[in-house]
């Protein structure tokens, strides 16, 4: 057999491995992926208003939402004093009024 012709038979048989889809080594893990599906980021909780017959909450400073209704792709669940509960995907987030301030008291003395 001529030397081309065995390169050529070899080259053949490799191809299927050389054509294989190689893993980018920048691409998130799988875990980590949304499936291709863009997700919007959780709203700020702005101002809870809780009335004797309501209970509205402003979000991002411009949207006023209530209970049961969806804003982008969640439904508002509940609006608590404090923090506004919402369902996407099946899963509830609380988002806090305030995040992230942490309360303690302090003890005041007294003369």
């Amino acid at each position: 057999m001529s030397r081309p012709l065995w390169c050529g038979v070899l080259a053949a048989m490799c191809w299927p491995i050389c054509a294989a889809e190689m893993a980018d080594p920048t691409r998130p893990p799988p875990e980590l992926s949304t499936g291709g599906v863009a997700v919007a980021p959780l709203p700020r909780v702005t101002a809870i208003v809780i009335g004797k017959y309501r209970r509205h909450a402003l979000l991002n400073g411009k949207e006023i939402v209530r209970a049961g209704e969806r804003w982008a792709d969640m439904e508002v669940v509940a609006i608590d004093p404090g923090r506004v509960t919402v369902r996407r995907g099946g899963q509830l987030i609380e988002l806090p009024l305030v995040p992230n301030v942490k309360k303690s008291m302090k003890k005041v003395r007294r003369p």
